[in-house]
């Protein structure tokens, strides 16, 4: 397995869980999320892992880690769960569409 696609199923699942923890939105940096909302037994093989993308070519593989993907599969059962109790604000999506939408008639013209 590539290594990078760890990181690439990691930060969207440890950006979702910053997101629910401080309902806002989520640094920019792996490091800040890594730190605030990565469980410490899980750590370890994450600074491994990191530690091989850093040594690796850019398509660098590793074994798989069943730690961790025993991890990912446990949090994306958990965020689909706490997200069916998230209110969809209409408001919030309309306000969202009418923007997009005048800024793809401002690039039409």
């Amino acid at each position: 397995m590539r290594v990078k696609k760890y990181f690439y199923v990691l930060r969207p699942i440890l950006a979702a869980k910053w997101i629910l923890d401080k309902e806002c939105p989520p640094p920019m940096l792996f490091s800040e999320l890594m730190e605030a909302e990565l469980e410490n037994s899980i750590r370890p093989e994450e600074d491994k892992l990191l530690k091989m993308k850093q040594e690796l070519p850019e398509m660098g593989l590793s074994p798989r880690v069943q730690v961790l993907n025993d991890y990912i599969e446990a949090e994306l059962s958990n965020i689909k769960e706490k997200a069916k109790f998230i209110e969809e604000d209409e408001k919030t999506w309309n306000l969202l569409n009418d923007y997009f939408v005048s800024l793809v008639k401002l690039n039409k013209k």
